[in-house]
């Protein structure tokens, strides 16, 4: 089954961006680019995610959302996503799944009003096993 989940960046209740570097430093040595907004995390055994990058509006240069296309249950995956929900303002979530997960406690006031109201304020997690059951439950 395919399935997205995202990790988007915010920051003032606006969107905001990430460096592409903290991707690359998260994903590897997993990581081949593929192209300028679409890359793939490998993890063996031809287990694999698509990983999409969506620009921030304005400044290119920085990645607002990154959506990971078929999340696989590999605690890789988990560990890097972990890595970068400690930037300040990201969450992670899951369509249709809980509310926004995040590790930065001031991530739902760095939400747009709009996005906190239809999502629900960010559950704090302690670790990317919390990451690994969003997932599994969103299967």
């Amino acid at each position: 089954m395919s399935f997205q989940v995202y990790v988007q960046m915010f920051r003032n209740g606006e969107a905001a961006g990430m460096p592409p570097a903290a991707i690359r430093a998260a994903f590897a040595p997993h990581l081949v680019e593929i192209e300028e907004d679409y890359w793939q995390a490998r993890y063996g055994d031809g287990i694999a995610c698509d990983l999409f990058l969506n620009p921030l509006a304005g400044d290119a240069t920085l990645i607002h959302s990154l959506s990971i296309d078929r999340p696989c249950m590999d605690g890789c995956l988990h560990a890097a996503i972990w890595a970068l929900l400690g930037l300040e303002g990201a969450v992670f979530h899951v369509p249709e799944g809980t509310a926004p997960l995040a590790r930065d406690p001031r991530a739902g006031d760095a939400m747009p009003a709009d996005l906190r109201s239809a999502l629900g304020e960010p559950i704090l997690i302690h670790g990317p096993l919390d990451i690994a059951r969003a997932i599994g439950d969103a299967r």
